[in-house]
């Protein structure tokens, strides 16, 4: 409604707008025309004035509906406003003389006939100029009134959408996300209805990965502490040999460590996404990053029986060097959980223009072009069979650090083949030398 009034408030003043700049280019011609006819009459007047006619007779033959036709003596002493006895003293016989009348736009003539003043001027309530203004006043309505009617009908049609969309968005603070606006167009209001049913499908999307996080962690807390509860009942039974009692033991110490290990990086996860690294940047050499982390799962491999295909370049680079071998640590050691007995795992670190480009090769199981888009959602496993050695949060946090610091990550692999990981990141512009 409010819509409605602001259109039809400047349907208005425009139409008045129009009217008022069309009154003032046809009043000057109106005038013009109205001057014309007087003098046209004045010249009647002053041709039968030579006839026997007297002058009631020849005013009656030359008047019409549109003109004030009056006759005065000259020993009158009543005279029309604006009219005094030095203006009649000045009139030639048959000669016309026009004079506006005071405050009046209209054309004011005097005549001098037979002793007699004659004086002619357009009624103020009926002329060309009055009949105009009606005329255009009456199309002014008639326009406001169809131009209301319009704009009311085109209202409704453009609102229609928007009511549609306010509906619509009430649903979605309601919490429900399953609400979309049926409305394509290509102007505003399409696109508008467009974005918002993105934006329900996004949030959809997020209220689905919000349901699957929790469901997750509640499993991934459930199960160790449901075993970790039942070994801990057994152990209060008085029949049990030693190495029962170890047995159980190391399973609970396995389970509660495994319970450790995912709040951790649950607690490393929420940190990393919900603001910037606090630690300070260093310049570190990333070679010998990567070297000491093969090292320190040199006790993985080795039982593996893997042989290691080491290629890397001298780089330096800033940042921070705790998070950044996290990453080191999280794709190694998949790709040597993943290699089969006695397999192959290639590391190679060089340097392109102004990034360097680490791969990490293994040929193991590789991954399904099913999981592949998933791999680095949390909590996602895409092969079952391991996921007592994880928790699906590892490559979740390898992308999310790798964001931080303004890298990419990116993977390709083959079933039965194996998997290329590849890490991207931005070096310093002016690094210093490896000592």
């Amino acid at each position: 409604m409010k819509f409605m009034f602001v259109f039809i408030g400047i349907l208005l003043i425009a139409c008045i707008a129009a009217m008022l700049l069309a009154s003032g280019f046809v009043q000057k011609s109106i005038l013009s025309e109205m001057k014309s006819q007087i003098m046209t009459t004045a010249n009647n007047i002053v041709r039968l004035a030579d006839t026997d006619l007297d002058m009631n007779e020849i005013i009656e033959t030359v008047s019409n509906s549109f003109y004030s036709i009056s006759v005065y003596d000259a020993s009158e002493t009543t005279l029309p406003k604006g009219v005094t006895p030095e203006t009649l003293s000045t009139l030639e016989e048959d000669t016309v003389y026009f004079a506006p009348q005071e405050k009046n736009i209209f054309p004011y003539a005097l005549l001098r006939v037979r002793d007699s003043y004659v004086i002619m001027t357009p009624h103020s309530d009926n002329n060309e100029l009055v009949n105009f203004r009606s005329s255009a006043i009456t199309a002014l309505l008639f326009c406001a009134m169809i131009g209301a009617m319009l704009m009311l009908v085109a209202v409704m049609q453009v609102t229609k959408p928007v009511k549609r969309l306010t509906r619509a968005t009430k649903e979605v603070a309601k919490g429900n996300f399953d609400v979309t606006v049926d409305y394509e167009s290509c102007d505003e209001v399409g696109q508008l209805a467009h974005h918002f049913n993105l934006m329900t499908r996004e949030l959809k999307n997020m209220e689905y990965l919000r349901k699957d996080f929790v469901s997750n962690v509640s499993h991934e807390f459930k199960t160790p502490i449901a075993s970790i509860q039942g070994f801990a009942r057994l152990l209060k039974s008085k029949d049990l040999t030693k190495e029962e009692f170890d047995e159980y033991t190391d399973v609970i110490i396995s389970e509660s460590g495994r319970l450790a290990k995912l709040s951790s990086n649950l607690l490393r996860l929420s940190r990393l996404e919900n603001q910037a690294i606090p630690e300070q940047e260093t310049e570190f050499s990333l070679d010998e990053q990567i070297r000491k982390t093969i090292l320190l799962l040199e006790n993985d491999w080795s039982k593996k029986n893997l042989d290691l295909d080491i290629d890397m370049q001298d780089v330096m680079y800033l940042g921070n060097e705790e998070m950044l071998q996290q990453v080191w640590i999280n794709l190694i050691s998949n790709a040597i959980k993943f290699s089969h007995d006695g397999g192959l795992l290639r590391v190679c670190l060089e340097k392109d223009g102004g990034f360097a480009n680490v791969e990490i090769t293994d040929n193991g199981a590789g991954i399904s072009e099913e999981a592949l888009p998933r791999i680095f959602e949390k909590f996602y496993q895409g092969d079952p069979s391991h996921s007592k050695q994880g928790n699906g949060l590892g490559l979740a946090i390898v992308k999310q650090i790798l964001q931080s610091c303004g890298g990419e990550i990116s993977v390709e692999s083959e079933v039965g083949k194996g998997t290329r990981f590849t890490v991207r990141l931005p070096l310093p512009e002016n690094p210093k030398k490896k000592a």
